[in-house]
């Protein structure tokens, strides 16, 4: 018998998974300091249908590519997709066209494998006036950043957001 992870509809994914069994199966691992060796055993009360496969098609990736290639965003590329009518695409999650954007776009932005230097690099390429400032606290590390142009803009403004990531 096959049964979702989570009967609470809210913490259900969007997408396909893996199934889980009910069958009591039990995983034992054991590590023997002495000899430096870890033996692991799988046990099964019965057998049941073998894990398949829900990675994205060539063809699911190549229609991505296109649309990635002419500025499309995830959630419309995504819409697309679904409403291409390609085999198999009824499985794809939006997870799954979220990470070949980010796979497929990221040359476009990350300059430094350290987000903080990247940052500082994407801003260094713009001709818009702004400042930024780093600060670290023990392991923590930031970058606040000052859009002049765009700040002058909001002075009417009634509410201000600040994102925190």
């Amino acid at each position: 018998m096959i049964t979702k992870r989570s009967c609470v509809l809210a913490r259900q994914r969007d997408r396909y998974c893996a199934p889980s069994f009910t069958c009591k199966s039990l995983l034992r691992v054991r590590f023997d300091p002495q000899a430096q060796t870890v033996q692991v055993k799988l046990f099964h009360n019965h057998y049941h249908t073998p894990f398949s496969s829900i990675r994205l098609s060539a063809d699911a990736i190549s229609f991505l590519i296109e649309r990635f290639q002419s500025k499309m965003l995830p959630g419309e590329a995504y819409r697309h997709l679904q409403a291409y009518g390609l085999i198999g695409v009824s499985e794809v999650a939006q997870s799954q066209v979220y990470y070949q954007w980010k796979r497929l776009t990221t040359q476009l932005w990350n300059r430094d494998p350290d987000p903080i230097q990247s940052s500082i690099a994407l801003l260094n390429e713009q001709t818009e006036d702004y400042r930024h400032m780093l600060f670290t606290d023990a392991n923590l590390c930031g970058i606040a950043i000052c859009i002049k142009a765009s700040i002058a803009r909001l002075q009417s403004a009634q509410e201000l957001a600040i994102d925190a990531t």
